[in-house]
């Protein structure tokens, strides 16, 4: 596969689904589950971006990688970033967001 190739390209034996939540605030939270298409799951990763960013493409790349290797990946964008609900507020926050418990994508 390419570097950087379009967001919205998932290589063959690449599974991508795309899903909103609600967060504990009422949020509407977008995540984006990357598994392989046959074979078992080694572990599921859960990726993060950074304050500011989204997963839409920056973390396709690593996701894509991780998944030709036997591995499912979970990532979501934090309120106030990407497709998520919300307004940009601090790290802590975006930290918060990821610990919450019972946070099912």
């Amino acid at each position: 596969m390419p570097i950087h190739a379009p967001y919205n390209e998932i290589p063959p034996g690449v599974r991508l689904t795309e899903t909103f939540f609600q967060n504990s605030r009422g949020q509407l939270i977008y995540s984006r589950r990357y598994t392989p298409v046959d074979g078992e799951v080694k572990a599921v990763i859960g990726l993060c971006h950074g304050f500011g960013d989204s997963v839409s493409w920056f973390l396709k790349e690593t996701a894509v990688s991780f998944v030709q290797s036997g591995f499912a990946v979970i990532c979501m964008d934090y309120p106030g970033h990407g497709k998520s609900d919300g307004e940009l507020l601090s790290y802590s926050s975006m930290v918060n967001e990821v610990t919450q418990p019972g946070y099912s994508m």
